[in-house]
């Protein structure tokens, strides 16, 4: 995010790791460009235009993923931009922490169609050709209608 253009945007920046969100508080911090501690899974959201979960549900065990998502719909932001695998076939689990590939579209996240798919990493070269992660995306969903 630091080198995303950010005029005109109130920006909030959630982590649970304390450690770093001081660090993104010091370095990044501004009247519209804040950073806090939050469990995505359970604690209240703010309400925003886009919640962007990049490089997040992938570590998380399934059900706390599906926690995540229903608790970004339950902040009453409009759209969700997150990390997809989209040619994964079936979501497996994992431990906390840990990281394997994930498709938003397939059980138990069950979300339509993106509206839109954007190439992360793998377009940029990152990922070769037959890299478990050269299909990476960013999807963007709708949340909840306005």
């Amino acid at each position: 995010m630091k080198v995303v253009p950010m005029e005109g945007i109130d920006y909030t920046g959630l982590d649970v790791v304390e450690s770093v969100i001081e660090a993104n508080q010091a370095e990044h911090g501004a009247p519209d460009r804040r950073f806090a501690t939050a469990d995505l899974t359970a604690d209240q959201l703010p309400e925003a235009d886009l919640v962007i979960a990049r490089d997040v549900l992938f570590h998380l065990p399934l059900s706390l993923g599906v926690a995540a998502v229903e608790n970004f719909r339950r902040s009453g932001s409009r759209y969700l931009l997150a990390t997809t695998h989209w040619d994964n076939p079936v979501n497996t689990d994992v431990v906390t922490g840990g990281f394997r590939l994930i498709n938003l579209e397939r059980e138990p996240f069950n979300l339509p169609p993106a509206l839109e798919y954007i190439p992360d990493r793998g377009a940029e070269g990152h990922y070769p050709e037959g890299h478990p992660q050269h299909h990476r995306y960013l999807g963007l969903w709708v949340l909840n209608e306005k």
